[in-house]
């Protein structure tokens, strides 16, 4: 044993088991790698979200570029396609969206003048003094009442300033309420996100997974009848009775003197329902 295996705390590993331990992790990595690949082609829905609460409780990863919510084919919720954690959405609650007031304020001018031009002569004007001499008869001397100069422009000018401000509703960030039930266990949890209006519209479109019933009680089937036994007749239905058959019987007792007139008129509104 050297001293790099003590100041290690074991025995160095041979060079075989240096490249098996390398092959494992090679084959780790290929084998984390195909099923992150195989877990995001069974992505259906995503959104970016922001947590403000529970980003630990779905195992979302820390990340500077923000967490993605997604929905797989299943319709179950994952945030987190390296160490994946598996959700059922139970519901989407919005807090409501909120505002302040900006004012902006612009302004402008406008200048408008008027002006008048005075013209004044150049060059040479009035008459010449002096004297003609040479056999062109050219003119020398001084010239009087020329005027040579600028023109002048006199005027005013006057300026016109406006300002005008404008009022705007600008929308600050709210919150939404993700409730989640674990696959795992089946317990619920709640997180929470920064949202905007839109970003809650946006998480609305996820499948929201339906409440499973709790199965119905089952009355037991109703005892069937007894059945007669087969030996046995059943009771014959009685004939309907026709009271003014069975009220001519009667009347002929009566002329017969079998029975009284008081049996005669009291067995009549027997049958008539008097």
């Amino acid at each position: 044993m050297g001293l790099f295996d003590n100041l290690a705390g074991g025995p160095s590993l041979s060079p075989e088991e240096k490249q098996a331990a390398k092959d494992a992790k090679a084959a780790d990595k290929v084998a984390r790698k195909e099923a992150k690949a195989a877990l995001k082609a069974r992505i259906q829905y995503k959104q970016g979200v922001k947590f403000i609460a529970g980003q630990q409780l779905v195992n979302a990863p820390q990340t500077f570029f923000g967490n993605e919510m997604m929905q797989l084919d299943d319709d179950t919720v994952i945030f987190n396609l390296d160490e994946p954690k598996y959700f059922r959405l139970r519901g989407v609650e919005f807090a409501g969206a909120k505002y302040h007031e900006e004012t902006t304020k612009q302004d402008s001018s406008d200048t408008q003048s008027t002006g008048k031009t005075k013209k004044k002569r150049h060059g040479l004007g009035g008459a010449i003094i002096g004297t003609a001499f040479g056999p062109l008869g050219t003119a020398a001397g001084a010239i009087v009442g020329s005027h040579v100069g600028k023109d002048k422009t006199t005027g005013t000018s006057s300026t016109t300033a406006t300002s005008t401000s404008t009022t705007n509703q600008v929308e600050d960030p709210s919150s939404t309420e993700i409730t989640l039930e674990s696959v795992d266990d089946a317990s619920t949890i709640t997180v929470v996100l920064e949202t905007m209006t839109n970003d809650y519209y946006k998480l609305k479109s996820f499948k929201v997974a339906p409440e499973e019933s709790a199965p119905q009680a089952t009355e037991p089937p109703a005892a069937p009848a007894a059945e007669a036994p087969a030996d046995q007749p059943a009771p014959a239905a009685e004939p309907a009775v026709d009271p003014i058959a069975e009220l001519r019987k009667y009347k002929a007792l009566l002329d017969d003197e079998i029975i009284s007139q008081e049996d005669f008129d009291a067995k009549k509104k027997q049958l008539l329902g008097l």
